[in-house]
């Protein structure tokens, strides 16, 4: 499955939220994501929840977790060479 595109747009019907499964309302903002699997398109509407955002945004965790890494590899390497005799 690829992203083709992830876009805030306001519902034309009546829709379900496909995580929580609220009603989303016709005319109100959603998140709607649009995939392509085997040649077919598949849509994915979500509602606009904190709880309820898709497990989408990879960049986010990879710059949370980059920064994590060297924040943490920098106070080990800071707590070894105290250590050291010199």
């Amino acid at each position: 499955m690829r992203l083709i595109e992830e876009v805030y747009i306001k519902a034309e019907k009546n829709t379900i939220c496909q995580t929580c499964g609220i009603d989303i309302e016709e005319g109100s903002n959603h998140l709607l994501e649009t995939y392509v699997h085997q040649g077919a398109l598949l849509t994915s509407h979500y509602c606009l929840n904190k709880k309820c955002n898709p497990p989408n945004n990879v960049r986010l965790r990879l710059m949370k977790f980059g920064s994590l890494l060297l924040i943490g590899s920098v106070v080990i390497y800071l707590l070894l060479t105290e250590s050291s005799p010199f």
